[in-house]
């Protein structure tokens, strides 16, 4: 996902095709979406990569309105899902909550967490543990660097060179 900001549009991108369109009112930090995903699960995901990237762009942000007016089930999920809080009337995104996501940078984010069963192993208890991830596992744009970060997971057979360099 890849949010583009030309004057006060915002548009949101996945594989190069448009998931949403949101303008900034510049002076009242109020976001206004143009163009919506049917999907809310999608739409969920628009707002929070458009949000990551607002207060990315602009660290100074302390929070944005999001007109979600007829888009009642959205602000519910936005809601719901800790993306957005009720601060009197409005429903607002502020950097704390937009920054902590997980769910635009890691491959698997919806993956719910392990269920805890304890196993016994080289006789010590622990929790039993997920099956260990392959390849690309986090990948992040940082605005500020312009770059996006990423980590896969490393095999002996393909990156013992790099982890040796």
């Amino acid at each position: 996902m890849t949010v583009v900001q030309q004057d006060r549009d915002l548009r949101v991108v996945a594989n190069d095709l448009p998931l949403m369109r949101l303008r900034l009112e510049e002076q009242s930090k109020y976001l206004k979406m143009l163009a919506v995903p049917d999907d809310p699960q999608l739409a969920l995901r628009a707002v929070s990569g458009a949000a990551e990237a607002m207060f990315g762009w602009r660290p100074s942000l302390d929070r944005l309105v999001l007109d979600a007016a007829g888009r009642e089930i959205l602000a519910s999920e936005l809601l719901n899902h800790g993306l957005a809080v009720m601060i009197g009337d409005d429903l607002t995104l502020v950097p704390e909550l937009a920054m902590q996501r997980r769910d635009n940078w890691l491959v698997d984010a919806m993956r719910p967490p392990l269920p805890q069963l304890y196993v016994m192993t080289d006789g010590k208890r622990h929790p039993r543990r997920a099956p260990k991830p392959s390849g690309l596992v986090y990948a992040r744009f940082i605005p500020w660097l312009a770059e996006t970060i990423s980590f896969r997971v490393a095999n002996l057979d393909d990156h013992l060179h790099l982890l040796h360099r």
